[in-house]
């Protein structure tokens, strides 16, 4: 015997013709196919919900790795300015140090004076043994040459440039001879570095207005490329007394001059004799 499956019935009507069909559906595969619908739908369902999910969360990632790399950039940036910093700070310290040592040397010039830091040249029975002593070195010039004196032993030397002056003061490398150049400020003085004797003072071809000045102990400074000079030949000078002054240029503001020092005729750097 057959056994009769329920059907669901749907009548399907056109409205043109007003024809109609019957489509006769069993009960059991409408069934199935609801609850395949409901199932499609809810996997529908979990899936764009677990699609977007992931999307919130990749677009925090990305969102995080662009603040981690502009974090990135801002310390790498705060680490350059931190080093150019440091630099800043290592020459203010060299500056303020160096410009402290010949400003110290400034405001004690009349203090110095004052103290026994002269050589004793100037009373006539010193003066005479420094002349005499002078000459001997000149008569053993070969024989001095051959002998060395180390910079610790040389006795110390004051700038040339004083007070404000010493603002602008700077030595480049030796040249020959062991000749340096001093930049100062425009109409600065030049001051005897030690106590000692003119040897000359006037004009050279090559060198312009010169100083040469004899000092203790066998030492020679010359100061050439001058601007003016205020001492003659035969002049004794004192420690910081002026000498002349630096070249006027124009309208600029910065000057120049050079300097040599000699120890028993041997060319020593004047840069390692005026460090304190």
């Amino acid at each position: 015997m057959e056994t009769r499956r329920e059907k669901i019935r749907v009548l399907i009507l056109r409205g043109v013709t007003g024809e109609s069909w019957t489509v006769g559906i069993p009960l059991s595969l409408f069934k199935f196919m609801t609850i395949a619908l409901v199932i499609l739908v809810i996997l529908a369902g979990v899936t764009i919900t677990w699609l977007g999910t992931i999307a919130i969360r990749l677009q925090a990632a990305e969102m995080m790795a662009q603040e981690n790399t502009l974090l990135r950039q801002q310390l790498k940036e705060v680490g350059n300015l931190q080093g150019e910093l440091r630099k800043i700070q290592e020459r203010e310290k060299a500056l303020t140090a160096l410009t402290q040592a010949f400003l110290d040397d400034a405001d004690s010039t009349q203090t110095v004076q004052a103290e026994e830091t002269h050589s004793g040249i100037f009373d006539e029975k010193a003066r005479t043994k420094f002349l005499h002593e002078y000459v001997a070195i000149r008569r053993t010039q070969l024989a001095h040459r051959q002998s060395t004196k180390e910079v610790s032993q040389l006795p110390y030397l004051s700038s040339p440039i004083r007070g404000e002056d010493a603002l602008s003061f700077l030595l480049d490398t030796p040249g020959p001879d062991k000749e340096r150049t001093v930049f100062c400020i425009a109409g600065s003085a030049i001051r005897s570095p030690a106590d000692g004797l003119i040897l000359e003072a006037g004009w050279t071809p090559n060198k312009g207005l010169r100083i040469r000045l004899a000092l203790p102990e066998g030492m020679e400074v010359t100061f050439s490329d001058l601007g003016e000079l205020d001492v003659e030949p035969g002049d004794l000078v004192r420690r910081g007394e002026i000498l002349g002054k630096s070249r006027l240029q124009g309208g600029e503001s910065s000057s120049r001059f050079r300097m040599t020092l000699s120890i028993h005729e041997l060319a020593m750097d004047p840069w390692f004799a005026m460090m304190r």
